[in-house]
């Protein structure tokens, strides 16, 4: 039996808040979505829209694209170390470095795991940032909406 509970959980404290009906609903069919498809392809409605666009490219610069079309990593501009390293439109973790180079595909498919990863990018020089938190919890939200 797969327990749904650490997922809401962990959206609840990304968001701040309860969920609306409506919020519950989309976090259950992205789970059951999650579950039943094939990791080799996406499912209907799990695209980047217009919407998550936006959003992203309201906080991100794309540092590094290509002639080719492809994104080298580049150190953060926000830290002192430089750590995390970022790629695209601000992605990061531990297997992004100096020599990651990345495509513009997505296609994992593991929705309801990666709506979770985006309340642990919220630091900065180990401290929370909580305009970073805000925009998580949104980017969350606007990530589970089909």
């Amino acid at each position: 039996m797969f327990h749904r509970k650490p997922i809401f959980d962990e959206v609840r404290l990304l968001l701040g808040r309860g969920f609306a009906s409506g919020e519950v609903a989309a976090l259950d069919r992205a789970i059951d979505t999650a579950l039943a498809q094939d990791s080799e392809s996406l499912p209907a409605g799990h695209t980047l829209g217009s919407a998550g666009r936006t959003l992203i490219r309201n906080w991100e610069g794309c540092a590094k694209r290509r002639a080719d079309g492809l994104f080298e990593a580049y150190p953060d501009p926000g830290s002192q170390d430089g750590r995390p390293w970022t790629i695209g439109w601000g992605s990061t973790g531990e297997d992004i470095g100096p020599e990651t180079v990345w495509t513009q595909l997505h296609r994992e498919g593991h929705f309801a795991e990666a709506a979770v990863q985006f309340g642990k990018w919220i630091y900065n020089d180990g401290k929370v940032l909580e305009g970073l938190k805000r925009r998580r919890a949104e980017e969350a939200a606007l990530y589970l909406t089909p």
